[in-house]
This record gives structure tokens, C-alpha cells and sequence, in this order.
């Protein structure tokens, strides 16, 4: 019952139905008693059941349902703060628990990165909001840098982008001896120092 509106004859109906009733029918869904159309003055805001309303006790929406015998669906109290959400709040904050359940469906939304340009790809995978960090450590789509960052190498993109451009190979690869002695260096000048003082050259 959203929006309460109560008409002279003491009915209450929410304001969408009032509006329909008033155009189709012309008169109270209830008592079929005629509505003043013309005058406009038929229906009343009523803020005490609007109040009466907004305090009721109601189930997060992401609360899991289990079939029972007779079909219908019913709270399985089970499954609440594992698998389902558990929380019961004012009918009045249900959308904003709603928008932010940990239970709510979401989806994943990384958008795809080529050293450091957005791309018009992205990540459509759903999940729980709570696992969406740990999804996001994983997407494929997740922006990472490659593994020879720490040598100089400045190329970001995607995760699923990292393997070929280190296969490419990397320009900031450590590279192996050419003698076989099993040292690596990071630049051309510690290559160079390393020839000098190679024990199998």
C-alpha cells in the first residue's frame, strides 16, 4: 500500500489505485459508492496508515525461498548469513537495504584496459555483491601491470592482455647469460658488467 489515499467513505487504497478506480469505474472498488471526479477533492492523503506502514517489520528481498508442500514459498531461516540475506528492516529503509545487500545480485562492470586506455569491452559476469571484490582480483578484465614493472616496464592493460605482451617477449625481461652460467640481467649495461666477470665464459 504505497501512497495511502482514503476516500469520503473511509476506504484506503493506494494512490495508483485510487487514480485507476476514479478513471475506469468512477467509484469506490469497495462500496461502489460514486467518487466525486469533477470536484477533485475525493481523496485524502491519510498519513497515519502511510506512518503505520513505513514502521512494519519486512524481509530484505534477497532472503532465500524454499518451496513447501502446498507450492508456495516460504523464508528459509537456514540459509540466512551464508546464503541468503537475513535482515528484517523498516518497510520505510527496504529500498536502501535493497541497494545495498551484501545477497543482491550485481554485476561484475570492469571495463577493458590497454595501457591505460579504456576499451569499449566489459565484464558482464554476475555475482554476490560480497564476492565482488574477490571476483574482481580474478576478472579477466581486472587492470594489472606487467611483471617486469619493477625493472622499468611501464605497459597496464587487462589481465587477460599480461601473458602475450610478456610473450612478446617483454623489452624490460630479464635476460640469461649467453654463456649458460645461469645469471640474469636487466639492462644492457649489467649485462655488459656481468661478461666481465662471467665464471664460464
Amino acid at each position: 500500500l504505497r501512497a495511502p489515499r482514503r476516500a469520503r467513505g473511509g476506504h484506503v487504497f493506494c494512490a495508483a489505485c485510487a487514480q485507476r478506480a476514479e478513471r475506469d469505474t468512477g467509484s469506490c472498488p469497495t462500496c461502489k459508492s460514486e467518487l466525486d471526479v469533477e470536484g477533485g477533492n475525493e481523496w485524502i492523503p491519510d498519513e497515519t496508515i502511510a506512518l503505520d506502514i513505513s514502521n512494519l517489520p519486512t524481509h530484505c528481498p534477497y532472503a532465500w525461498r524454499r518451496a513447501t508442500n502446498s507450492g508456495e514459498s516460504a523464508f528459509d531461516h537456514r540459509g540466512f548469513g551464508h546464503r541468503c540475506c537475513g535482515a528484517v528492516v523498516r518497510f520505510a529503509d527496504l529500498e536502501r537495504h535493497a541497494r545495498e545487500c551484501a545477497f543482491a545480485t550485481v554485476i561484475c562492470g570492469l571495463v577493458e584496459m590497454e595501457n591505460g586506455h579504456a576499451c569499449t569491452k566489459s565484464c558482464e559476469e554476475t555475482c554476490l555483491r560480497r564476492e565482488l571484490d574477490a571476483h574482481r582480483k580474478d576478472c579477466k578484465y581486472a587492470e594489472t601491470t606487467c611483471v617486469n614493472a619493477r625493472y622499468g616496464c611501464e605497459w597496464r592493460g587487462g589481465a587477460m592482455y599480461v601473458r602475450d605482451h610478456e610473450l612478446e617477449p617483454c623489452a624490460f625481461a630479464p635476460k640469461a647469460c649467453r654463456h649458460g652460467c645461469g645469471a640474469t640481467t636487466v639492462s644492457e649495461d649489467a649485462a655488459s658488467k656481468h661478461e666481465d666477470v662471467c665464471p664460464v665464459k
